[in-house]
């Protein structure tokens, strides 16, 4: 697989994942993600519940995967990029026009009355601490499920758009790495990403 760092050296325009790159622009993080496993649980209830008449909308959900859920989050030098799948352009939003960047925080949740009175508090706590820290400490990211960014524009895009249960969270990662960028500003010294072209 040749690699998109390669390909500047041999007079091409270098690309992430088909997306050309403006001269000078390189890849500093990137996440790629697999929906198998969702596609998996998917397909599986589709045919378990296709005598109802449901497992027809799952079964069509898990083929639409694809075309739903991005293929990838980048962050250059320049900008974030959203690598869809097929069928869909890739959305970028540039560094320079980023204003603002807010978290999105998992919830813990408890059943019943108590249970609920628990994690409420447990929550508000969790939430404190962690926005007692600057934003590009990794520590304010804590339990971040989604990365708001706030444009210059006054649009507010939500990163990633839909939570998957089958990966990780790494929207604590991607949050503090903008935040690092937008704020202290020193991402041209950041090592590249290894990526696909």
């Amino acid at each position: 697989m040749a690699m998109a760092a390669d390909a500047g050296y041999r007079g091409m325009q270098p690309t992430v994942l088909g997306v050309p790159l403006e001269a000078g622009e390189r890849v500093v993080w990137i996440r790629t993600h697999s929906y198998t496993a969702e596609k998996v649980r998917l397909i599986i209830g589709g045919i378990l519940f296709l005598v109802l008449l449901v497992g027809i909308i799952l079964l069509l959900k898990a083929a639409a995967i694809d075309k739903k859920w991005p293929k990838a989050h980048v962050l250059t030098t320049k900008r974030i990029i959203v690598v869809w799948g097929a069928g869909r352009e890739p959305d970028s939003y540039w560094l320079a026009d980023v204003v603002d960047l807010e978290p999105v925080r998992m919830n813990v949740r408890g059943g019943g009355v108590v249970g609920a009175v628990v994690s409420g508090v447990a929550n508000a706590v969790a939430n404190h601490v962690a926005a007692q820290n600057p934003k590009v400490a990794p520590g304010y990211w804590a339990r971040a499920a989604h990365v708001v960014v706030a444009l210059r524009s006054g649009d507010r895009v939500q990163l990633p758009e839909e939570l998957n249960y089958s990966e990780p969270l790494w929207a604590t990662e991607l949050g503090a790495l903008v935040a690092r960028a937008v704020f202290v500003r020193d991402i041209e010294q950041w090592p590249s990403a290894q990526h696909p072209a």
